[in-house]
């Protein structure tokens, strides 16, 4: 009766050891997987950061009426006239009589 019970108490122990080898592995699978996602977050969050900053210089003033100027979009931005620098410099100078 002693050695069947050793028999089952060896079994039972095995079968634990197995099940916590097992439990242990998935863990450091998902630990790497984890790991792996953050790294990929974290790399997103830079290109946010980039685009984010691109978007800003995109958005200054002097870029905005280059690309005006550029595509020839007939935008104003707010505070200018409507007037082209060429109308502009045409209104500044007076006529000249002799």
């Amino acid at each position: 009766m002693n050695t069947l019970r050793r028999c089952v108490l060896v079994a039972s122990l095995a079968a634990i050891a197995i099940g916590v080898v097992h439990i242990r592995t998935e863990q450091s699978r998902c630990a790497a997987q984890v790991m792996a996602t953050e790294g990929k977050w974290l790399a997103l969050r830079a290109d946010l950061g980039d685009l984010q900053a691109r978007k800003a210089r995109l958005r200054t003033p002097d870029r905005l009426r280059t690309r005006n100027y550029f595509f020839d979009t007939g935008l104003v931005p707010p505070g200018e006239s409507s007037e082209s620098p060429a109308d502009k410099l045409a209104s500044t100078k007076t006529p000249t009589s002799h």
